[in-house]
């Protein structure tokens, strides 16, 4: 699936709960803006959140694995995603806070 493709799809369903006023996706006007949006030291916002989607798994492919999801089942359960994430609030990741300790900040 297209990255825009999941972005429309979820811009839509976050407008849909009024959760934002658009539901056109938008890109960050700047990398700091990105990093302090989503809390994650700016030194690593590139290795966890920018890799991009362009590449093919062949090993999975080799070992008999297919995948029980296609794009349109993904699609319909984003909404209970969506659900998951404000019934649970904010994620706790101790990843997050030791990155912040590994550049010398608080976070």
């Amino acid at each position: 699936m297209d990255m825009w493709e999941f972005q429309d799809h979820l811009a839509a369903a976050m407008k849909a709960r009024g959760l934002v006023t658009s539901d056109k996706p938008e890109v960050y006007p700047s990398n700091e803006f990105d990093a302090d949006s989503i809390d994650v030291p700016l030194e690593f916002l590139e290795d966890l959140y920018k890799s991009g989607g362009h590449f093919t798994a062949t090993r999975p492919q080799s070992v008999g694995w297919k995948p029980q999801w296609d794009s349109e089942r993904f699609l319909k359960n984003l909404d209970g995603e969506i659900e998951d994430v404000l019934e649970l609030g904010k994620a706790k990741s101790s990843l997050i806070g030791t990155l912040f300790a590994a550049v010398g900040r608080a976070r």
